[in-house]
């Protein structure tokens, strides 16, 4: 929960940097497929750079075969008396909670969607499917991909009108915008500035689509004249009353000179700054992959045999990884690792020293304790231990190895007053 917060926070600043330049210097632009592609644009650069940001540093690669791995320990606190949930589990049910509710909505709507259109009569046209329903409804003429509902009285009197004017809809798939935002709603449904996004690719769509006028004062006066509402957000609807001003206005502004072309490479600069702030927040809150080391002097060997005569390494040229790396390895042992009973009672803390091999399979097997601290805790570890799922192996000489790890586990009480450390 912690990295997918860390994740929202990050792409959410990103948004908002980029939608506030979009309100300053380009909404009022007539350049409305420049400004269709940078909204788009803008919602996709802060969900992807992230994921591309350097998120772990890197051992050096010429000194990874002379040094032995062994693991940070991980401390296993006791959990405070009568907690029942931590914050971040409070904060993930809030947020599933959220998401079922907004994704019921979004299936409701295209659940009465598909079947008033299943309740229409559909004539199949080259490249649409026009839609005419039998009586009228709240909600005007309007499209979603490739189909085009024209309601009676459109299509008694202002079919041509309405319909070259869904048509540019359908033909540039201006829907699939909108659905995508609907998507990032389900999973961002706490971030309001997707409404705005919404809204402003809307606003770029009905634009776009008013250029099929040709009497641009008969159009507007249409317009006027038109009246019908929206229900469903994720619809390319003919009329919509807040943003009939504005579409208005855009009719007949002057389109603007190739100069202000311009501005959009500002997007430029402010992408380079959005990467670098998440390079600098990804590396002050990531926690270290890279395992501690210990010199090939302190054992003199690579390796060692087994009981069974196999070689197991204590070093490699590349070392075994935990599935998704440390980070995962580390929220695993701390959901399924418990502080027993027995030790919380006795008021017993320290730290539990653990080996165990990284076969050439990724398993992981002869779990020993050399060093514990017994009161359960010893057992409770080596437990979660072999429960581990499968890593990925050690490469020596280009081939999986055996590879053998230290593990130590620090079991810290809340109140470490007066308690016995073992």
């Amino acid at each position: 929960m912690e990295t997918f917060l860390i994740y929202a926070v990050s792409v959410s600043v990103g948004w908002m940097v980029f939608y506030a330049l979009y309100r300053l210097l380009l909404h009022r632009s007539t350049f409305f497929v420049c400004n269709r592609i940078y909204l788009l644009a803008s919602l996709l650069i802060p969900l992807i750079v992230p994921v591309f940001s350097p998120m772990t540093p890197v051992m050096q690669a010429g000194l990874v075969a002379e040094y032995v791995a062994v693991l940070p320990e991980i401390r296993i606190k006791q959990p405070e008396a009568g907690q029942v949930f931590s914050w971040t589990n409070g904060l993930l049910i809030i947020y599933l909670a959220g998401v079922a509710v907004v994704a019921g909505r979004l299936t409701r709507n295209s659940w009465q969607l598909f079947r008033f259109i299943a309740g229409s009569e559909r004539i199949p046209c080259e490249h649409y499917t026009l839609i005419l329903p039998q009586y009228s409804g709240k909600t005007g003429s309007y499209s979603f991909l490739k189909w085009i509902v024209i309601q009676p009285e459109d299509y008694e009197n202002h079919f041509e009108i309405v319909l070259n004017h869904e048509w540019v809809h359908v033909r540039q798939w201006h829907s699939l915008d909108i659905l995508g935002i609907e998507i990032l709603k389900v999973i961002f449904w706490f971030n309001p500035i997707l409404l705005a996004y919404q809204k402003s690719l809307q606003d770029v769509h009905e634009y776009l689509a008013d250029q099929s006028g040709t009497d641009k004062d008969a159009y507007a006066g249409f317009l006027l004249s038109y009246a019908r509402s929206n229900t469903i957000s994720f619809l390319n609807t003919f009329y919509n009353v807040s943003q009939l001003k504005s579409r208005i206005t855009m009719l007949y502004k002057k389109d603007n000179s190739g100069w202000n072309a311009g501005r959009y490479l500002l997007v430029l600069p402010v992408m380079a700054l959005i990467m670098a702030a998440n390079m600098i927040i990804q590396g002050c809150t990531d926690i270290k992959e890279t395992p501690d080391i210990q010199n090939e002097s302190a054992t003199g060997k690579k390796f060692y045999l087994n009981e069974n005569n196999e070689q197991i390494f204590t070093y490699v040229e590349q070392p075994p990884r935990f599935p998704d790396g440390f980070k995962a390895l580390y929220q695993y042992l701390g959901e399924n690792l418990e502080y027993p009973e027995a030790a919380s009672k006795a008021k017993v803390q320290g730290k539990v020293h653990l080996t165990f091999v990284v076969g050439t399979d990724g398993s992981v097997s002869d779990v020993k304790v050399m060093k514990g601290i017994g009161f359960g805790a010893d057992e409770a570890a080596m437990e979660v231990i072999k429960k581990m799922p499968r890593w990925e192996p050690g490469i020596q000489n280009k081939t999986p190895v055996n590879v053998k790890y230290n593990l130590p586990i620090t079991f810290v009480l809340e109140d470490p007053k007066d308690t016995p450390k073992i």
